[in-house]
């Protein structure tokens, strides 16, 4: 379940000062048991849109339209590395309105270099823009 808090008023100032405050689920965004046991790599709330991302240890991505209280679906990104044989780790995302969901990962063990022949990003850090928007399946 999910849950959400208001940050202004006597309530959020009460919280801040460390008393006890409570929130109840106001939606449910069901895991399969294999995934939940996997894990979850990373968590992304869309507050524009009020859409809830999860990046699964598998790689899969899953998305649930909070206002509405549905799943949008399941994804399995393609990274350009793949044609390549690079092993690319995604390790976090969030969505930009304009252009999809970005993705940050690492390329383990890699001496990569780029197109003008410079090393690549420093501690294996990759930025990755996704192409993944809603209606397509991957």
């Amino acid at each position: 379940p999910a849950a959400a808090a208001g940050v202004r008023g006597s309530r959020a100032s009460a919280a801040a000062a460390g008393e006890a405050a409570s929130l109840s689920p106001g939606l449910e965004a069901p895991l399969e048991e294999a995934d939940a046991k996997a894990g979850i790599v990373s968590l992304s709330l869309e507050g524009s849109q009020l859409r809830l991302w999860a990046l699964l240890a598998s790689g899969d991505v899953l998305g649930w339209d909070i206002q509405e209280a549905r799943s949008l679906g399941r994804w399995r990104p393609h990274w350009p590395t793949d044609d390549v044989g690079v092993d690319f780790q995604p390790k976090a995302l969030c969505e930009d309105p304009r252009h999809g969901l970005l993705f940050l990962g690492r390329i383990p063990g890699t001496n990569a270099t780029r197109d003008d022949g410079l090393p690549a990003a420093p501690a294996e850090q990759v930025l990755l823009v996704g192409s993944l928007r809603i209606g397509e399946e991957g």
